[in-house]
């Protein structure tokens, strides 16, 4: 008997950090859609409760807790159907809203209200180089996409944002250069692949001993590891190994039997898990802590990737996706470049290639997930170059939503 129900409508979500001068994390900037027989669409207003429900979700409790907002668009038709009963919590959200939008005057008349019951609010897509003074007034910020709009035109609108008590939010913000002149011309936030590339020039430094252990983790998780070069790396580090032992002994792991050594414990994870897992402890513990937030998108690429393999059908296994995934970030974590990381860690020539060049099945996908993570749902604004990816949205997106959760639960348990 053929199935005659409607295939279901998905919910695409995808997320990027916003920071503030000091970089940090203070929200996270939302994309979302709906994908169903016809392709992308906006949910519809009357169903906007239940799907905003399901996007938010995309920042974990811990982070709602930690005071970040979700940076959430909002159409004009769902301003207009709620009116005064926006389906959303004020304290949890900085509301988008387009400048074309703003051309309606309910939807102004709308925003002001809300702003009276304590709803922030965006102005996103400027189309022109001057703004309605009288605009500002309902507006906590204003967001200059650097992707397609010049620094001399952030430069000629904000003395007047500045003025009026305006935050400027520089979108798309390529590199640390780009945000350090967004900065300077007096914009407080940023969002864009800057933040997950190495500030060469300054930032935080790594100290040398955590430098040479997460180096040598990842160099054996790109080779076929040995295990007592691996147990002996670990317990040469006292507290990397007692870090170890304890996140492998937590609720996270639910094993059935306390784990005493690093060897016991190689032989309850194998090999390669026990490398990937003291990876995950060397990172986020230590005199000099990696963020976070990078932390989370470096175990979050690694997991899609993972997760993309069977899908894609490749022929190199998880392990080796979950390596190269966690690779493409190792940039981030050490301060340096790309390249100079992967010579230092004389990789297999396939997964260097994989991790630089995105060549082969595996790189494909490493350069799939990179692209989710820079564009999510707005993928298809890139034209012929996102159509691969575009064509398997609803895929990435799904891999992508379930590595983020798996990533937030296991740092979670490593702290």
């Amino acid at each position: 008997m053929l199935d005659d129900a409607p295939p279901r409508t998905q919910v695409l979500v995808s997320r990027q950090p916003v920071v503030d001068g000091r970089d940090r994390v203070i929200g996270y900037r939302i994309g979302y859609a709906l994908h169903g027989q016809g392709g992308l669409s906006a949910p519809p207003p009357e169903d906007a409760g239940a799907v905003l429900d399901e996007v938010l979700a995309v920042i974990g409790s811990e982070e709602y807790a930690l005071g970040s907002r979700a940076y959430l668009p909002i159409s004009r038709e769902m301003l207009l159907h709620h009116g005064d009963a926006l389906p959303v919590d004020p304290e949890r959200v900085v509301l988008r809203v387009r400048y074309v939008d703003t051309y309606d005057p309910s939807v102004v008349a709308v925003i002001g209200r809300a702003r009276q019951r304590g709803f922030r609010f965006e102005l996103d897509d400027l189309t022109r180089t001057e703004l309605d003074p009288a605009l500002l007034r309902v507006f906590d910020a204003v967001e200059f996409n650097l992707a397609a709009y010049g620094i001399e035109q952030v430069a000629g609108l904000m003395p007047g944002l500045r003025l009026r008590g305006t935050l400027g939010m520089a979108a798309g913000v390529g590199t640390h250069e780009q945000r350090d002149q967004a900065r300077s011309l007096g914009c407080e936030w940023f969002s864009g692949p800057f933040y997950m590339r190495p500030n060469v020039l300054g930032g935080r430094p790594i100290p040398v001993g955590n430098m040479l252990v997460l180096l040598e983790l990842l160099r054996l998780l790109g080779d076929d590891i040995d295990l007592d070069e691996l147990v002996g790396l670990i317990e040469r580090d006292v507290g990397l190994g007692v870090r170890l032992l304890r996140y492998i002994n937590s609720a996270y792991f639910g094993l059935s039997g306390r784990v005493r050594s690093i060897r016991h414990a190689a032989t309850m994870l194998g090999t390669r898990g026990l490398a990937r897992w003291a990876l995950v402890a060397a990172s986020v513990s230590g005199v000099e802590r990696i963020p976070r937030e990078h932390v989370l998108l470096a175990l979050t690429r690694a997991r899609a990737c993972e997760l993309l393999t069977d899908r894609h059908h490749l022929p190199a296994g998880s392990d080796v996706l979950f390596t190269i995934g966690l690779l493409s970030a190792a940039d981030v974590f050490l301060g340096s470049s790309l390249e100079a990381i992967v010579a230092e860690l004389g990789l297999a020539d396939s997964t260097a290639a994989a991790v630089l060049e995105h060549a082969g099945p595996a790189g494909e996908t490493l350069a799939g997930v990179l692209a989710y993570e820079q564009h999510g749902v707005g993928i298809e604004a890139l034209g012929p170059e996102g159509a691969p990816l575009a064509s398997a949205l609803p895929m990435y997106a799904d891999a992508y939503a379930n590595a983020l959760i798996w990533a937030r639960e296991a740092l979670a348990a490593s702290r």
